[in-house]
């Protein structure tokens, strides 16, 4: 059997900027050197200013750009700054300003960031954070400081920058691997929803392995929940209404419905398109919520953990219509005898339902009404008016 090609680490993109994108964050920097209430952190912010600037106006001499000539005197307003502000130094080293490592500080607790960068590459960040009030409409700002945030771990702000900048450069790429890194943290801290709404978004862009990601959380919740209590599964709210085994029942939060009353039944809105005699064993429901519904509704992932279900023949038992014979099914809707053992739980979720059983005739079916009682009567297979609920076992253990 061959062996499969080692893949390679792909490099990160080296970030070139022009001398005139460096100009702009350096403006930006100067000016939001305001915000800085350390003394020794705004002296360093101006020496390097200084430097920086002097440099930038030395290669405009063979490249000249927007702002070019500006270059020099800025330096020498930056060097007499930083002379201003030498004799006030302190002689022993200060904290961080109060600001900058206030934020700081709140944007670690969120993201979940250990310490452990250098004090000037924390300072330059947010510095830069600071300037996005000045001059963050300039993509190649926004895009340093997602790099930075990206450095130090604030995956939330990295993905939030990176989404901002839209096709610049590498920013989808980037985005998406920030939100499944930021997700991937949501889901170690057990914060089920937030995690599952990541990698679902993430899913429907096929990004790496989001489709088993999305399944774990699921299964998560599932453990997790009492009955009564919704949870995600496969791209929609379910109700937990039981627990067996490692395994859940659920039932859909929403019914299959169309937008309106009066437009045709879409598939699965009702029971069978024309009318006819028909049981559950031979109902286009039936056929729709075990083909077409699962594939729509659940990755080839989530329809692994659905289980198939034995269903007793649902008989008429007031008017004593057959309802066909018994079957084997991963998607179903409700029998009388088992409406009436979950109606509590889904509360007002349990209303105007269709049940396997046939009515007082097999062009029809039973239904539970919104008064909250079985109708045994009946109501016609190809009308509108009650609706379907889809019913599932999911395995989550295991």
């Amino acid at each position: 059997m061959p062996r499969e090609k080692k893949r390679r680490k792909k490099q990160p993109e080296e970030i070139i900027l022009t001398p005139a994108e460096v100009f702009a964050q350096l403006t930006a920097l100067k000016s939001a050197t305001r915000c800085i209430l350390g003394i020794e952190d705004e002296y360093k912010i101006y020496v390097r200013l200084t430097k920086d600037f002097a440099e930038l106006g030395a290669k405009a001499e063979t490249e000249p750009f927007e702002g070019s000539d500006q270059c020099a005197a800025l330096s020498e307003e930056c060097r007499k700054k930083a002379e201003e502000l030498k004799p006030k130094l302190p002689t022993e080293k200060e904290e961080i300003s109060r600001t900058v490592t206030t934020t700081m500080r709140e944007k670690e607790l969120r993201a979940g960031k250990k310490k452990g960068k250098g004090k000037w590459y924390v300072l330059a960040v947010m510095v830069l954070i600071i300037a996005a009030g000045v001059c963050y409409k300039a993509a190649p700002t926004r895009y340093l400081i997602a790099g930075m945030e990206k450095g130090l771990s604030l995956k939330k702000y990295a993905m939030e920058s990176y989404f901002s900048l839209g096709d610049y450069k590498d920013s989808p790429e980037k985005a998406k691997e920030m939100m499944y890194e930021y997700a991937s943290d949501l889901q170690e801290d057990g914060r089920w929803d937030e995690a599952w709404k990541f990698f679902h978004r993430l899913e429907k862009k096929q990004f790496r392995d989001s489709a088993s990601r999305v399944l774990g959380v699921e299964k998560k919740m599932m453990a997790e929940a009492k009955a009564g209590e919704t949870v995600y599964f496969g791209g929609r709210k379910w109700i937990l209404l039981d627990k067996q085994d490692g395994m859940a029942l659920l039932t859909r939060n929403e019914t299959i419905r169309g937008k309106h009353s009066q437009d045709a039944p879409v598939a699965g809105e009702v029971y069978q398109p024309e009318a006819k005699k028909v049981t559950w064993e031979n109902s286009s429901l039936r056929s729709y919520l075990n083909h077409d519904f699962i594939q729509k509704e659940f990755s080839v992932e989530e329809q692994k953990v659905i289980q198939v279900t034995g269903l007793g023949r649902a008989d008429n038992p007031v008017y004593g219509t057959k309802g066909g014979k018994d079957t084997m099914d991963k998607v179903y809707i409700f029998s009388a005898e088992e409406i009436g053992k979950y109606a509590g739980i889904m509360k007002n979720k349990a209303k105007s339902l269709r049940l396997r059983n046939p009515g007082i005739s097999q062009d029809s079916t039973a239904y539970y009404s919104h008064l909250k009682e079985v109708v045994y009567y009946g109501f016609p297979v190809d009308q509108k008016g009650v609706y379907n609920r889809p019913v599932l076992w999911a395995r989550y253990e295991g």
